[in-house]
């Protein structure tokens, strides 16, 4: 999460939203999504990745992911 954290850091969170879809592999696009939700800066759509724009809306939430994070977030 540190490391997405950095990317909304330098960036402007637009472009680190792209990066982010652009250099995470599409069958990890779930987990990702967990936590940009998490981090409250999920897009519903990111344009211009391969020519074409992701409908984030249509990407499910990584389950498992998302409760061991809120486990080790909230103690």
């Amino acid at each position: 999460m540190n490391h997405i954290i950095v990317y909304f850091n330098v960036f402007h969170v637009e472009a680190a939203q792209r990066l982010l879809f652009f250099k995470v592999p599409p069958e990890n696009w779930a987990l990702l999504k967990m936590f940009l939700v998490f981090l409250n800066k999920c897009p519903e759509k990111v344009r211009g990745i391969n020519g074409s724009m992701i409908m984030v809306g249509d990407i499910d939430i990584e389950q498992d992911a998302l409760e061991i994070a809120r486990k080790e977030l909230n103690g």
